[in-house]
């Protein structure tokens, strides 16, 4: 089965019947980060530089406002220095250490991708047996290994659940953005 195929056969399973159109090419976006590097180092050596340019904006930023000659501080400067925390926090978010295995980040982003296209079609976010069957197609389309010896659609509940409670509303933006682009 080709990748367009198994994209398809995720989004018809999403959709409970003939998908949107604006659900596969959805699907195909996000699949480059969830079929990535199988540990998360990758993802880890980002987040550092991110966390590092973040940093480096909060301490020197406050410079536009001092700058000589009478010039000023451009708006957008204030913008992105009261954005700055916020991130932070995110980032933090992202590399604390939860308890018992390791988070992966790829599965949960799969799983929000899911509920999240879940959620634009039938109007809520679910954690159904349709919905967990979903995130295992939608994995495996994206070539993640088997989850479990069985692929028991039961072994994605905790990082649907997961997916449900954490902020994944980037991942909502871009599937709305689809949802209104492509019609």
């Amino acid at each position: 089965m080709s990748k367009g195929d198994a994209f398809a056969k995720v989004a018809k399973i999403i959709a409970k019947g003939p998908p949107p159109i604006w659900l596969i090419p959805a699907l195909e976006h996000f699949s480059g980060g969830i079929a990535g590097e199988s540990d998360n180092q990758h993802f880890k050596a980002l987040i550092a530089q991110i966390e590092t340019a973040t940093d480096t904006l909060i301490r020197w930023l406050p410079v536009w406002q001092h700058m000589p000659w009478g010039l000023k501080c451009p708006d957008y400067v204030q913008y992105i220095r009261d954005f700055l925390p916020e991130l932070k926090r995110d980032l933090e978010r992202l590399t604390e250490k939860r308890k018992g295995e390791p988070p992966d980040v790829r599965r949960e982003v799969c799983a929000a991708v899911v509920v999240g296209a879940w959620q634009r079609i039938h109007g809520k976010g679910h954690g159904s047996i349709p919905a967990l069957e979903a995130c295992n197609a939608y994995w495996r389309a994206c070539g993640g290994e088997p989850i479990g010896e069985t692929e028991d659609p039961l072994n994605w509940r905790r990082v649907a659940k997961l997916a449900l409670s954490e902020d994944y509303s980037w991942v909502r933006d871009i599937l709305g953005q689809y949802e209104i682009s492509i019609k």
